[in-house]
């Protein structure tokens, strides 16, 4: 390794007072040789990474280096929290392995937790841990903090007002973390929001990411769950695209009469998935994105618009099952209006 790469710097402990030696890279002797879709960075030679943590040998206070002399008011608690947690650990001077560059953020994440830092900056500890897990193939703790960021940063998207990452950022974070995890359902419901988010034009680089590991995740999807794609339209409208299941009635039961009403939400669903496109205005899609929302703010878990669009559907077909007497869009909307108005419509 290049001994030319590496410079010191005195750094002065916010906790204890203690003075220590920092190591550094040159940036002249970085060399990025891939990125992947989850921000992590790859290195030819020299990975900068295993230097960001500053680690205090004396009361092994440590922190990322852009965040290191930003101890907070509490100092007294956190340096009586780092007393009792003190452990036998490696040198973090000089030259680092992997290995003990993750002790580094591991020690990070410790006075970080003590310190009682918010969700959005515990996570990005939390996924570099992973990152250098994975570089020495250490496969279970890799999956280990990537869980721990993915909840972490579902924490801080839900209502950490401490988060700086744009919204469309961390909902395609959260979404590429649950891909990375196996879970594409998942993926594929937060890569959508993030494709739908108002602000997403903002974001060219990120757009582009989102289109692209939201068609990932779909590939991916193996349990047939049910996805949602906007695309630009003629006259402000939407596109949507949906994966819905074919609503055909059980061979051994009667066709439904008129105003007779049918229990769909006990129906057998039989038939292949269909994929239909239809085009929805603008403001008919943030309604469907409002009526989304309303199960986190109950149970902290995210309905997709494809839920919501079906429950209408089969709302709609238990209480009028056969719908008569109109021709043309505006007719059927007064159609609905009187069903359930009057929950008795002309026939």
């Amino acid at each position: 390794m290049n001994a030319d790469a590496f410079f010191t710097q005195r750094k002065t402990c916010p906790v204890c007072g203690h003075e220590f030696v920092a190591t550094r890279i040159r940036s002249s002797f970085i060399r990025v040789k891939e990125r992947m879709p989850d921000f992590r960075t790859i290195f030819e030679g020299i990975n900068p990474l295993h230097y960001q943590v500053f680690v205090c040998p004396a009361c092994q206070y440590a922190a990322l280096e852009n965040r290191f002399d930003q101890v907070g008011n509490d100092r007294l608690q956190l340096r009586r929290g780092l007393l009792d947690a003190f452990s036998a650990e490696p040198d973090f001077s000089g030259t680092r392995t992997a290995e003990t560059a993750l002790r580094s953020f591991e020690l990070a994440l410790r006075t970080a937790q003590i310190g009682g830092a918010p969700a959005s900056l515990q996570a990005p500890l939390n996924l570099r841990a992973a990152w250098i897990a994975r570089e020495m193939r250490w496969d279970d703790v890799d999956r280990k903090y990537t869980e721990a960021a993915l909840r972490l940063y579902e924490a801080a998207f839900g209502d950490d007002r401490n988060a700086k990452t744009s919204a469309v950022t961390l909902m395609y974070l959260i979404g590429e973390l649950h891909r990375q995890l196996g879970q594409q359902a998942d993926a594929v419901r937060w890569l959508a929001r993030a494709a739908m988010h108002p602000d997403v034009k903002k974001e060219p680089e990120i757009e582009r990411l989102v289109r692209q590991q939201w068609s990932r995740a779909r590939e991916e999807n193996k349990a047939g769950d049910h996805e949602i794609r906007t695309d630009p339209a003629e006259n402000g409208a939407m596109i949507a695209s949906i994966d819905g299941d074919a609503a055909e009635p059980a061979p051994d039961q009667p066709a439904a009469s008129p105003q007779q009403n049918v229990d769909f939400s006990s129906r057998k669903r039989l038939g292949p998935k269909i994929r239909f496109t239809v085009t929805l205005y603008e403001d008919e899609i943030d309604w469907l994105k409002r009526l989304s929302s309303v199960p986190y703010a109950e149970s902290k878990l995210f309905m997709d618009k494809e839920s919501v669009l079906r429950a209408l559907l089969d709302a709609a077909m238990e209480t009028w099952p056969e719908v008569r007497g109109f021709s043309d869009e505006a007719g059927l909307r007064q159609k609905f209006i009187e069903a359930m108005q009057t929950k008795k419509p002309g026939s």
